[in-house]
């Protein structure tokens, strides 16, 4: 392919760039970071919110919602 430049004017245009954040990468590396934070907090609050069960076989798994008061609360006498 050739160059839409002439010299002078991809000289010219290459000096105006500066060496910070040139990569074509950087932004990649940013929204992967991002979406790496997005699927952690979505994930540990998914955790948080379901708790697994496996039934007898091992076969069977039944999302149970996680109540708000744990069983030492609910022993409790008010």
């Amino acid at each position: 392919m050739a160059g839409v430049l002439t010299p002078g004017q991809h000289r010219k245009c290459m000096s105006r760039i500066r060496s910070r954040n040139t990569k074509p990468s950087v932004r990649n590396e940013h929204l992967n970071g991002a979406l790496f934070t997005l699927n952690h907090l979505f994930l540990e609050n998914f955790a948080v919110r379901h708790a697994v069960s496996y039934g007898e076989s091992g076969r069977e798994l039944n999302l149970v919602a996680a109540e708000d008061k744990t069983e030492c609360e609910k022993d409790k006498l008010l």
